[in-house]
């Protein structure tokens, strides 16, 4: 399963490094740029999980979570 998930208030390269941490449990990575202070990442589930835990750690917003199509 594929997901995709906003992240708000978070730098572009911090995104970046959260995503390359959290590939070791599948392939995420930012997908759209929105704006400077909304991203989309988008991946393998456990590997999207794992980017969303990390950026809430950090101390950043998600929006809502969607499946995507393969």
């Amino acid at each position: 399963m594929r997901l995709m998930a906003a992240i708000l208030g978070m730098d572009r390269a911090v995104i970046e490094k959260t995503c390359l941490g959290a590939s070791k449990n599948g392939i995420v990575s930012p997908a759209i740029y929105n704006s400077p202070g909304q991203i989309f990442i988008a991946g393998e589930k456990n590997a999207e999980e794992k980017a969303i835990e990390l950026a809430k750690a950090a101390g950043t917003r998600t929006g809502q979570r969607r499946e995507t199509s393969k």
